[in-house]
């Protein structure tokens, strides 16, 4: 099981007592703890336990750090921080394909339930939703997704080292 999956699990606890016989709670305490920038923790929370209640702090931090970001690369006036942060942000929350539900198939003519062979015409196969925002937008928007995705990697190797070294692996 990965620390994805172990987190996701944790989340859903009914017993969240953490000791000699209980270790449910450590891969929640491991992300926590492997949280240096402030958003990493929130990415997990929101991405991997449904938690919409950190949306808003995650937003104004990432806004925050966006806004760094946009006068550190000289983006220009034309382009909007905030909206980049937005944009990123949801993107990074849900980037599933609608039209085919994560698959990249499309579904079969006879029977809905059932896959062709035939890519999704929306996403082309890739099972991913296009990256939003307008032509001008779409570069830093991926540039920020990708600064978001690294985040939560950089958080989760943190997390499986802190996992490791509590069971001597």
């Amino acid at each position: 099981m990965n620390i994805i999956e172990k987190y996701s699990r944790s989340t859903y606890s009914s017993n969240l007592r953490d000791d000699d016989n209980h270790h449910q709670t450590e891969p929640l305490l491991a992300v926590a703890l492997s949280d240096k920038s402030g958003i990493g923790s929130f990415l997990w929370r929101i991405k991997y336990a449904n938690d919409a209640s950190v949306y808003k702090p995650l937003l104004i931090k990432w806004t925050d750090i966006v806004e760094r970001k946009s006068i550190k690369e000289s983006w220009g006036k034309s382009i909007d921080f905030r909206q980049i942060a937005r944009l990123s942000i949801n993107y990074y929350i849900d980037d599933i394909c609608k039209e085919c539900n994560g698959t990249g198939k499309e579904k079969h003519l006879s029977n809905d339930q059932l896959l062709s062979d035939d890519d999704c015409k929306i996403c082309n196969g890739t099972a991913k939703n296009k990256i939003p925002g307008f032509k001008n937008q779409i570069e830093y928007v991926a540039r920020c997704i990708d600064v978001l995705k690294t985040k939560e990697r950089e958080i989760g190797g943190r997390a499986i080292a802190k996992l490791a070294r509590n069971f001597d692996l």
